[in-house]
């Protein structure tokens, strides 16, 4: 009994002790908010946002290019980008052919502007419209051979829309850091292609015509082709 009554004493007095620090919740500083809210918390005040991109441009064609977006508020910005990059066929295609294999290049280019809204601290869904055009030459000879030639260029392009989303860290000091998780990228009007193929007088007549159809139909394939934008690196500042 007075083992309890010692024990219900020494409780007494460590209440009574913490009700005369009379401490308010108000008084607690809300840190854990300020952490996770820090790329929000950035962004604020931030007018414009110049950056750098690098990943994929069109399906498995990479390359890299510019960014330049305008802030309306802290969560939504307005911007304009400009991508190109080039995939060397040569490894593609060199067990088709036993020539030589002079040139083979596939090329692309985007531009277009955009609009992203940050649905969270740096979670955000982007959509835009762009022109992508999509090209590809080669140049096959036989050394031995001189009139044994191809030389094709082929080429398509189109207006799509995309959308997207992405992740994008940001610091005070303007610092930005985003990945663009995956691009779905969708011709939408103005899809042109075009097709050129010139062999020379050794070439196989059949395989001329046999090449000048499968030529464009990959121009055809590069104007209406739904492609994927996935994991583009995004590296900018923000003042």
């Amino acid at each position: 009994m007075k083992l309890f009554l010692n024990v219900l004493l020494s409780l007494i007095a460590i209440s009574q002790s913490f009700a005369s620090t009379n401490i308010k919740s108000q008084d607690i500083p809300k840190t854990s908010t300020v952490i996770l809210n820090e790329s929000e918390n950035s962004r604020q005040n931030k007018k414009t946002s110049l950056a750098l991109r690098s990943g994929s441009i069109a399906g498995g064609i990479s390359g890299s290019g510019v960014d330049i977006s305008f802030f309306s508020d802290t969560n939504t910005q307005f911007g304009i980008e400009y991508m190109t990059g080039t995939h060397d066929l040569k490894p593609d295609i060199a067990s088709i052919y036993s020539e030589t294999i002079d040139k083979a290049n596939l090329n692309a280019q985007l531009i277009g502007i955009y609009g992203k809204y940050f649905t969270g601290n740096s979670f955000a869904i982007n959509g835009g419209i762009s022109f992508r055009k999509i090209e590809a030459d080669y140049i096959i000879t036989n050394k031995s051979l001189s009139d044994y030639y191809v030389n094709s260029e082929v080429s398509g392009s189109a207006t799509i829309g995309n959308i997207g989303i992405g992740n994008y860290w940001s610091w005070d000091n303007g610092f930005v850091l985003g990945c663009e998780w995956i691009n779905y990228q969708i011709p939408l009007a103005n899809k042109k292609y075009s097709s050129n193929t010139i062999t020379g007088p050794g070439f196989d007549k059949s395989k001329s015509d046999e090449l000048e159809k499968i030529s464009m139909d990959l121009a055809k394939l590069f104007s209406s082709a739904s492609t994927l934008q996935v994991l583009n690196i995004y590296l900018g500042y923000s003042f």
